[in-house]
C-alpha cells in the first residue's frame, strides 16, 4: 500500500531543509560490497524496504508556498 505524504513540512523540518540548500547536512553511506552484485535482488530489498518504511518513498520538494514532502513517482 502507498501512502501519501505530500504535506507541508513542519518547522524543524524546513530548518532543516533550508541548511542542507545551503550546502550543510550533507549525508553520505558507504558500504563494501564483496562478489558479484544482483540487480534483482537489490531491486527487490529496496522495493521491501519502502514499503515497510513510506518516509523512504518521498523526496523533497520546493514550490512558492515552501518545502514539501512528495512521493517519489514509480
Amino acid at each position: 500500500m502507498m501512502v501519501n505524504f505530500s504535506r507541508k513540512l513542519g518547522l524543524v523540518e524546513r530548518l532543516f531543509a533550508t541548511l542542507h540548500s545551503m550546502g550543510g547536512m550533507l549525508y553520505v553511506n558507504v558500504a563494501r560490497i564483496q562478489g558479484p552484485i544482483v540487480v534483482d535482488a537489490l531491486r527487490s530489498a529496496i522495493d521491501g524496504l519502502q514499503k515497510q518504511h513510506p518516509f523512504l518513498q518521498v523526496h523533497l520538494q520546493e514550490n512558492e508556498a515552501g518545502f514539501f514532502f512528495a512521493l517519489i513517482a514509480q
